[in-house]
């Protein structure tokens, strides 16, 4: 499914603890959808989801993130790599943000000229799971984000044709929520399954090198 166009990029945010090819199969499905619109992949530099503990440090994740990259251009080497960056912006904020905030601090960095307009119709798009619809109407500064995002919602936990899916996505519509939903297969691969369950095979070839390393270094 092709969605359509909007003013800002697309935002993948996330902790990446560590990337794996999963995030690449993600933002592969999404340059399918949207093959204009450069992607900005953004690690979290915490995130309230996960003990700060728990993670890669943050400066090792960008890292692995530019590294993933450079796989993305060999499992995908009819894709534009030219339209995917990473960003440092959330080292700037050097603790905790919620996503109106992330978007916002992107908004002054793309358009420095605009923030001051509180009128300015702008609109980023922004990728997630499907696992966050049940909450999204709780999240900070909800109002902002039915003004200015569209979400790019992936499927991780609900099968096509899930009724309660079907059901969430009627009620974030009549609450004024603009979404739109990729038709892509589950794919079992997250960091859980990477850190506890050490599925190295969920790894690129240069991130998992560069964890070795890592591993040594310590």
């Amino acid at each position: 499914m092709k969605g359509g166009d909007f003013k800002y990029p697309i935002v993948f945010g996330g902790t990446f603890s560590p990337p794996h090819k999963g995030h690449l199969h993600i933002i592969h499905q999404c340059r399918l959808m949207y093959p204009s619109k450069k992607i900005v992949i953004v690690p979290s530099y915490h995130t309230p989801f996960k003990d700060i503990g728990d993670m890669l440090p943050y400066d090792e994740r960008l890292a692995l993130l530019k590294l993933a990259l450079e796989d993305y251009k060999d499992a995908y080497p009819d894709d534009d790599a030219r339209y995917l960056e990473v960003s440092d912006i959330e080292r700037d904020a050097g603790a905790q943000i919620k996503t109106s905030q992330l978007l916002q601090m992107l908004h002054a960095r793309f358009d420095p000229e605009s923030v001051s307009d509180a009128d300015s119709d702008y609109e980023f798009g922004f990728i997630a799971g499907d696992d966050i619809l049940d909450r999204l109407e709780e999240w900070a500064n909800v109002e902002y984000l039915k003004k200015h995002v569209r979400f790019i919602i992936f499927r991780r936990i609900y099968e096509k044709g899930s009724p309660h899916f079907d059901e969430i996505s009627k009620r974030l519509s009549a609450a004024g929520f603009r979404i739109s939903y990729a038709d892509n297969e589950i794919v079992n691969a997250s960091s859980t399954e990477v850190n506890g369950n050490g599925n190295a095979d969920l790894l690129t070839v240069r991130v998992r090198k560069a964890l070795m390393s890592f591993v040594r270094e310590a």
